[in-house]
């Protein structure tokens, strides 16, 4: 099985380098560009999907519509709000900064180990068979990888260290090498 991962294209609020985790703000024109130009790719380099699964998100449906059409998909695509973005709490709107405290309990912003979790269920509640292409269209994917190895990267792992873990953890691929985000610096 393979898995892609999709992220959605930019919104203002990604321009604005504002923390909009699940309000549905959606797509700017340079982010449907952007899914444009990804779609156009998918569809060159013969990407097909069997299942696509969006985020409920306008932006994340958006996104996945966008690919669907153009790589030729025409089942319904899935929408699992476990596929949401991180809760940011009451900071969703600020504009991020470094020095905020995200495990402050004050913000009520969603814990790392939470939205592992979460997105383990969503990731264990499904059964595909080992020749499907699973396209998952979201903001963040998150895996449940070691916190402090999240610490240690800022809350980020790379696509490889993913695809390591996803591998051996999971017994499948991820097939994220033609779905690096096509974005401009934001």
């Amino acid at each position: 099985m393979k898995i892609y991962l999709v992220r959605h294209g930019q919104t203002d609020w990604n321009k604005e380098q504002k923390l909009q985790g699940q309000k549905d703000i959606p797509m700017n024109d340079e982010g449907i560009r952007q899914m444009n130009e990804l779609a156009d790719k998918l569809a060159v380099f013969g990407i097909q999907a069997d299942v696509i699964i969006s985020s409920p998100l306008e932006r994340a449906k958006e996104s996945a519509q966008i690919i669907a059409d153009r790589i030729g998909y025409t089942e319904a695509i899935t929408i699992d709000a476990n596929f949401l973005e991180r809760n940011f709490g009451s900071l969703e709107g600020v504009r991020w900064n470094p020095e905020l405290n995200l495990e402050d309990p004050k913000y009520q912003v969603e814990s790392v180990s939470d939205l592992c979790d979460r997105a383990k269920k969503a990731l264990s509640k499904y059964t595909f068979a080992d020749d499907m292409n699973v396209m998952i269209v979201s903001g963040h994917i998150d895996i449940d990888l070691d916190v402090e190895k999240l610490k240690s990267t800022g809350g980020r792992a790379t696509y490889a260290e993913i695809k390591d873990y996803v591998k051996e953890k999971y017994g499948f691929s991820i097939a994220s090498s033609f779905i690096a985000q096509v974005r401009s610096e934001w």
